[in-house]
């Protein structure tokens, strides 16, 4: 197990942490900065070079607060919820390819659906800082990791990799310490008083990820494409989150931002197919 984090010094302990308790020792850190396109293909290639299989990719970011561009001039949330996400998986999809049967697990939000822009993406102002609302670019970041496992999911209908998304509930987490910089001060002192009664804790929303990530269930009753709600529980996408054509132009929108940052980026040929029989 590799967990792929930024700080060493908050991720080591962890690292420490699961191996006394689980007793095993293939568990590892990698820096891993998903608001930078560099550091995720810095990652990509550490991890190849231990000529690993991967049978588990967990995307989970949850970046919110007051706008900010990336270390590529991409807007934070889009870049680093979104954007980090989509490069790493297709980086690692050959070895995900070679590792089947095997699994991708995209951590969203009901926000996608709660939160996002009135138009769903808002493609030709991503980067607007005059019209940016923290509250609806979370959403439109959340809303992404749907749409994005919804598309992989069609172009991977004919392999043994099972590709789904999820809402972990209430968590709490260190997300909540950008409350006030996303919600205002008034919604993030309610929700720091009432945290403790709402949110599950980490262990508990942990699980249906967990699920997901584990179960035989996945496999043997051939999940994909789905979005899922606590606990492990199959449940219904947003009308944009189901929406093809919306997705299909996002991972176009994708795309064409990852080669406009980074030059060199070739989709992987399993991938390239748009005209893939839908599901």
């Amino acid at each position: 197990m590799i967990l792929a984090c930024r700080s060493a010094e908050r991720t080591r302990p962890v690292v420490e942490e699961v191996i006394e308790v689980t007793g095993n020792k293939n568990v590892e850190f990698l820096p891993l900065d998903l608001s930078s396109l560099k550091s995720v293909a810095a990652f990509v290639e550490a991890f190849k070079a231990k000529n690993l299989p991967l049978h588990i990719l967990l995307n989970n970011a949850g970046m919110g607060g007051p706008f900010t561009l990336t270390a590529d001039g991409i807007e934070g949330q889009f870049g680093s919820n979104h954007i980090g996400h989509f490069y790493l998986t297709l980086l690692l999809f050959d070895v995900l390819e070679q590792s089947q049967p095997s699994r991708i697990v995209n951590v969203s939000s009901n926000a996608h659906s709660l939160l996002a822009p009135a138009e769903g993406i808002k493609f030709d102002a991503i980067n607007d800082e005059a019209s940016y609302d923290g509250i609806k670019a979370y959403g439109q970041s959340k809303l992404a990791n749907v749409l994005f496992t919804t598309e992989l999911a069609r172009r991977t209908q004919d392999k043994q990799i099972f590709v789904n998304s999820l809402h972990p509930g209430l968590v709490e987490t260190g997300l909540s310490n950008r409350a006030m910089d996303t919600f205002g001060a008034v919604l993030s002192s309610i929700w720091k008083w009432a945290q403790p009664w709402l949110a599950a804790s980490p262990e508990k929303g942990a699980l249906t990820q967990l699920y997901l990530a584990t179960h035989p269930d996945v496999e043997k009753n051939n999940i994909r494409g789905e979005y899922f709600i606590p606990i492990a529980k199959k449940s219904t996408a947003s009308a944009f989150g189901r929406d093809q054509k919306l997705a299909e132009k996002l991972w176009d929108f994708s795309v064409s931002l990852v080669k406009e940052k980074v030059g060199e980026f070739t989709v992987p040929e399993s991938l390239q197919s748009k005209t893939a029989e839908r599901q």
